[in-house]
């Protein structure tokens, strides 16, 4: 799915950190801006396409232009950097050969940084957080793709991708249809129950229950902000309100009007 980076007109990119907190990861997703990640503590797991990365603590990686990619978990007790920055100063900067890479890249990047190299990363993306207005802001953005660039090649190889299941490729798209019980989810994965939920679990870091009451999660938190809770919440595909309740809060660790109030960035996120 491709969707659009709400970035200031003024920005030339943009720096976050994920920080452990309970989140509620997008589907796969695809943007036109280039964007790095940083883990400070991992490992964490990435779907890009149909291929798996399971990256340790000090990797980067590149997501490039159009390329469709998905933070699968942990969903808590990691701590990753994110950079992102808009066609306009990627194509500037990457003119140079050093950096051309950049722009005729098309798959997925990832390399495991020196110590040394990752607390550079990490420090250059906190003066950008850190910056009093947006013209230290951009500036500093510049720096840290041009050295990001650089550092790419002090790193080494990272373990290869591995493809995802074919019957998790096929249960993904059906476990999204609530008329179907996930026992009709995983015949039509052509799997045995059973085998289905072990190797779901292998693939994703959920069992199928939690992942459709994520995604119902996610439904909710669509529409919660444009009425109220109960409707919301059935409409997401929940059979009632106190139903809704115990997933929303096992998921998150809190009541969904407490993350609606204290995460309203994060409730359209997810």
């Amino acid at each position: 799915m491709r969707v659009r980076l709400h970035l200031p007109r003024e920005a030339e990119g943009s720096v976050f950190r994920f920080d452990g907190m309970p989140e509620l990861h997008r589907s796969g997703h695809s943007h036109r801006e280039l964007e790095l990640n940083l883990v400070e503590q991992g490992p964490v797991v990435y779907r890009v396409g149909r291929r798996i990365h399971t990256l340790a603590t000090g990797t980067m990686a590149w997501f490039f232009p159009g390329q469709e990619h998905k933070l699968m978990g942990p969903v808590s007790g990691h701590a990753l950097w994110v950079a992102t920055w808009k066609p306009e100063l990627v194509h500037r900067l990457s003119r140079s050969p050093a950096r051309r890479w950049l722009r005729s890249t098309r798959t997925a990047q990832t390399r495991l940084l020196p110590p040394r190299s990752a607390l550079q990363l990490r420090q250059w993306m906190l003066r950008i957080r850190q910056a009093r207005d947006i013209d230290e802001q951009n500036s500093a953005l510049g720096q840290l793709l041009v050295d990001a660039a650089a550092l790419w090649h002090s790193g080494r190889e990272t373990t290869a991708p591995r493809r995802l299941h074919p019957a998790v490729e096929r249960a993904l798209v059906h476990i999204q249809d609530e008329s179907l019980s996930l026992a009709r989810v995983a015949a039509r994965s052509g799997l045995s129950y059973g085998r289905f939920c072990r190797v779901f679990r292998q693939e994703t870091g959920m069992a199928p229950g939690a992942w459709r009451e994520r995604l119902r999660i996610r439904r909710f938190l669509a529409q919660a902000r444009r009425g109220e809770l109960l409707p919301a919440a059935l409409a997401a595909g929940f059979g009632s309100y106190a139903q809704f309740f115990r997933a929303f809060r096992r998921q998150t660790g809190m009541s969904p009007r407490a993350w609606l109030q204290h995460c309203p960035s994060r409730a359209l996120a997810g």
